[in-house]
């Protein structure tokens, strides 16, 4: 058990986005002369903001689009010439992740030239990205019938249909597993579909038959674990979920890696995967890397201001956002940036209000400027106006997906997870597998205590889920769901498993450590508390959890060495604190009694509101003797908890070596008064009430009454025997040996110490003699 009272909360936050570095590449292949008319069907390029982007990107999306445009005004009949132009302006936005231009591009040169395949599987493949499952399996289905050999296809329209609980998927995998580049797809999806169907046994053979032609993929560990998982093979799970790595699945894929070919990796691609997964402070280091080489690139300040905003670093943030506005003034998202960073250091200011009116003006249809308000809001702690906000926005729009969603957090956040789950319901109407909603749909789940359902949610995640951040959480979520099913052993499967794909994610690496001390697995929580401390020396709770973690595993001395030296710091003990409490607690289980006490008497000097260390000191007081000063500080705890039901006991018991036993009932009472239902409480009073070596204090009425509400809270036998004692008290008796009789039992069928069924046989044996029994 854990010595320093007290309760623990964990944030979570994820930060996203996609810039990268380009070099050019063509942007149309070679025209051939065409006089056939224009097909129906063509959609029109919408408008995309393309500020965010490195000035390279933009100049290669634009020249795309001015391209097509020319070509549908000179020569709109030419499709040989403008189906390429579409086809490789929606190439380019599938790459750079602009869904709307390329789903354009790419259905236009396809609608131009139905015939040809390279269209049809990069819009299958956007579709695939952007789940909209049944247009991708049309494009696939399209593509496979001008190239039925083509495994790539294969695989993906296997991938689709496995989604869409399609039977055909495991015909399409049967298809490819003979083939070396693409058997490892195929079994993994041969696997999902025997897991879909219930065959586990079946489906643990075909992931140990993918994990064979690719054994780095930590997608198919995760599977092959969570298979294991589910056919009991517990130790066979951990083995795979405890595995540690970033690399998903991959299959040979020409079309999508010839994409991979026009790009680099530049300093600003590398710190997106480093906030993928969840380094933010490597991620800040690559975005700096990218501001010395280019300080005039608005882009790269504000991925850099995001990711110190993510830090805490705040005026960084501020400063950086500041100089992306000076750059591009026009670009709507920079100032809304610059005001959620403004707002979270000065609170919701006149240049925060101005900053998103402005950008209000600029472009008053994107997401982020549309929900920016209730954003700021949010952020500043003002969460009813936010609420007001959103409403007002889905009273204009009640199909506004993204302002639902937002709103949905908030409730969950004010404590209203049954509202949070309504509008996280109609999201999923229309997004039924898209994988942020599921996520936060489970957690709404979880906030109402309907876990099971919760946790089939958030397995659902770990289904559809590519983005390793987004796993991560769902591990983590689902951990904690577990954790309160009593599935202890499982949770921490998950937990290690969210560690894993985030490490440098804190929440779900300080929660490991938490598991494993639960599970008494000391020595490694200590090891995964040394691995924040190595990053944020200065997190006290990880140092306080490090310290009792490595008391439990034996190491006490030690544990004393790294407070002590943490606490060296002149002016830390100053107001107290959890380090200070920890190490007090530590030194009294080392013996060391008058160094605990000096330095409690040191917190309480620095804090005198801080509970803890009173009741700590009470106890060093009342182990050397001195009751009342011990008394005096039980009491101060009260003041400032009259609901710390330790406090209440420990301070009866102290009443009860000073003989003061009056006063030990006036204690008991005001406790069971503040606390009718604490059990332990009830206990002392009525054994007070019975047994008090002061005859004025015993009522054996109330006690009776007492006893008999506990033994309706909790029917067990030491209840049992506190009626039968209470009956004896009031002589009783016959009914009092018909309850010791009842307690009896109970201890037996409890299995209770023959000591202690000892001493409850002859108290019956007692009772039933001063009834005028014969004692049998």
């Amino acid at each position: 058990m854990r010595p320093v009272r007290g309760s623990r909360r964990y944030l979570a936050s994820t930060a996203g986005g996609r810039v990268l570095f380009a070099v050019s590449f063509l942007l149309v292949g070679a025209a051939t002369a065409s006089t056939e008319a224009t097909p129906t069907g063509i959609l029109p390029l919408p408008e995309v903001d393309l500020a965010a982007y490195d000035p390279d990107i933009r100049a290669l999306i634009e020249s795309g689009i001015d391209r097509v445009e020319a070509l549908r005004q000179d020569a709109p009949a030419d499709t040989g010439s403008l189906a390429p132009a579409y086809g490789e302006l929606g190439r380019a936005a599938l790459y750079y992740a602009l869904p709307g231009l390329a789903e354009a591009g790419l259905r236009n040169a396809a609608v131009l030239q139905p015939e040809n395949f390279t269209w049809l599987y990069y819009l299958g493949v956007h579709y695939q990205n952007e789940r909209e499952l049944p247009r991708a399996r049309a494009a696939f289905e399209r593509a496979l019938a001008l190239r039925p050999a083509d495994h790539a296809t294969i695989i993906r329209l296997g991938q689709v249909l496995l989604l869409l609980y399609d039977p055909r998927a495991e015909d399409l995998f049967e298809r490819a597993r003979a083939a070396e580049p693409w058997a490892a797809a195929a079994f993994y999806g041969l696997g999902r579909v025997a897991r879909q169907k219930g065959d586990l046994d079946l489906a643990i053979d075909y992931f140990e038959a993918a994990l064979g032609h690719q054994s780095d993929s930590m997608e198919i560990r995760q599977q092959l674990g969570l298979a294991y998982r589910d056919a009991g093979r517990l130790e066979r799970a951990e083995e795979h979920l405890a595995s540690v790595g970033e690399r998903g699945l991959t299959f040979e894929d020409p079309l999508v890696e010839s994409l991979q070919t026009d790009f680099s990796n530049s300093s600003v691609y590398r710190g997106l995967k480093a906030v993928e997964s969840g380094r933010f402070e490597r991620a800040a280091e690559y975005y700096r890397e990218a501001v010395a080489g280019d300080p005039s690139n608005p882009v790269y300040r504000k991925a850099l201001g995001g990711v110190l905003s993510t830090l805490g670093d705040h005026d960084g943030a501020v400063e950086q956002f500041e100089e992306a506005v000076r750059l591009e003034p026009d670009r709507a998202l920079n100032r809304v940036s610059l005001a959620m960073a403004l707002a979270e250091r000065d609170g919701l200011t006149a240049v925060v209000e101005e900053q998103l009116r402005v950008a209000q003006e600029l472009a008053p249809g994107l997401r982020e400027v549309r929900l920016g308000p209730a954003e700021a809001l949010v952020r500043v702690g003002l969460l009813d106006e936010a609420k007001s906000e959103l409403e007002s926005v889905l009273q204009r729009d009640p199909e506004d997906t993204e302002a639902r969603r937002l709103l949905a957090a908030l409730l969950l956040r004010q404590g209203d997870g049954e509202a949070a789950i309504r509008h996280l319901e109609s999201v999923l109407e229309r997004e039924p597998e898209e994988p942020q909603t599921l996520l936060s749909y489970g957690r709404a789940l979880a906030s109402v205590g309907r876990d099971e359902r919760a946790a089939h949610t958030l397995k659902q995640v770990l289904d559809v889920a590519v983005e390793s951040g987004q796993r991560a959480l769902a591990h983590f979520e689902l951990a904690q769901v577990l954790d309160r099913l009593g599935e202890s052993d499982l949770a921490l499967w998950h937990y290690r498993r969210g560690a894993a794909l985030r490490p440098g994610y804190r929440p779900a690496q300080f929660a490991l450590g938490l598991a494993l001390a639960e599970s008494s697995r000391h020595e490694e929580a200590a090891e995964i508390y040394a691995a924040i401390l190595a990053r944020e020396p200065g997190d006290t709770e990880a140092r306080r959890e490090r310290a009792l973690s490595l008391a439990e595993s034996g190491h006490l001395g030690q544990a004393i060495a790294e407070l002590e030296a943490a606490l060296e710091t002149p002016g830390q003990l100053d107001g107290g604190g959890p380090l200070g409490l920890t190490l007090a607690v530590l030194l009294l289980r080392d013996g060391r009694d008058a160094e605990a006490e000096a330095l409690l008497r040191r917190l309480i000097d620095g804090a005198p509101e801080e509970k803890d260390a009173h009741f700590n000191l009470a106890i060093v007081l009342s182990k050397s003797g001195r009751l009342d000063e011990s008394a005096r500080h039980l009491r101060q705890v009260l003041v400032l908890d009259p609901a710390d039901a330790q406090a209440h006991l420990l301070l009866a018991r102290l009443l009860a070596r000073m003989q003061r036993f009056a006063e030990m009932r006036t204690t008991l009472e005001a406790a069971h008064r503040e606390l009718p239902e604490n059990l332990s409480i009830s206990r002392a009073l009525v054994q007070l009430l019975i047994g008090s070596p002061d005859r004025s204090v015993r009522d054996s009425d109330t006690a009776l009454g007492l006893a008999l509400t506990l033994y309706g809270q909790q029917p067990a036998a030491e209840h049992s025997a506190l009626v039968a004692a209470a009956l004896a008290a009031s002589a009783r008796l016959n009914e009092a040996v018909s309850w010791q009789k009842r307690a009896v039992d109970e201890a037996e069928k409890a299995r209770f110490p023959p000591r202690q069924l000892d001493l409850m046989r002859q108290d019956l044996a007692r009772y039933h003699h001063q009834s005028g029994g014969d004692g049998g």
